[in-house]
């Protein structure tokens, strides 16, 4: 049985439909569900590790993870480096994501886009660099996200939110944000290497 979307919203008062919001698991507790699914060959610890690195402990997403392992769609990870990257998001998680992102104001849409882009050099200047706005009017989109379990802390609550959202993006969009925020960068030494790694995306 499916569960379901940890932040699912009812869309007035009178729908159905109610907020659904599901504690994430920790790495025991990730172990403990690999090894109930008796997972053949599989390495609980490491798994739990990669798994829970990826998902941050969202237990849908760790068991649409675990179910396409199960159904061979997945290798069960063997030599993936330290956070699983290697691993990408079942389609079950992709499509929920995005229609998490969907459902977002279009303002605040545009911002996880341009999160998504910018990567590690996000922050909230960046964000109104390239939006045209003054920093302070990003604090309701910037709520938003927050509120959608999108982001937490300045940055996205895991890095699947980023990879899934990045290939959504149209490719000449991609490139005009990574050129803008490549110049926007201050063109220091210490910055040298994030403001290069934007201009050759924008090459891709």
């Amino acid at each position: 049985q499916r569960i379901p979307d940890p932040d699912l919203r009812g869309e007035s008062a009178s729908s159905p439909l109610s907020v659904v919001r599901l504690k994430g698991i920790g790495p025991a507790q990730t172990r403990e569900l690999i090894e109930s699914l008796l997972i053949p060959e599989s390495r609980p610890d490491r798994l739990a590790q990669v798994l829970h690195g990826r998902t941050q402990g969202n237990p849908q997403f760790i068991l649409h993870f675990l179910e396409a392992i199960l159904s061979g769609r997945f290798i069960e990870p063997q030599g993936l480096g330290s956070d699983g990257s290697d691993l990408s998001a079942p389609e079950q998680t992709r499509q929920i994501m995005l229609n998490r992102l969907d459902r977002l104001s279009d303002q605040s849409r545009h911002l996880a886009h341009v999160a998504m882009v910018a990567g590690r050099t996000f922050n909230p200047e960046i964000a109104a660099i390239l939006l045209r706005t003054p920093v302070v009017s990003l604090i309701g989109s910037w709520s938003e996200l927050e509120r959608a379990g999108i982001f937490a802390d300045g940055h996205f609550c895991h890095d699947l939110w980023r990879e899934v959202g990045y290939q959504e993006i149209p490719k000449p969009i991609r490139i005009k944000l990574h050129l803008e925020i490549a110049h926007a960068l201050p063109d220091k030494p210490e910055t040298a290497e994030l403001r290069a790694s934007h201009f050759e995306n924008a090459e891709d």
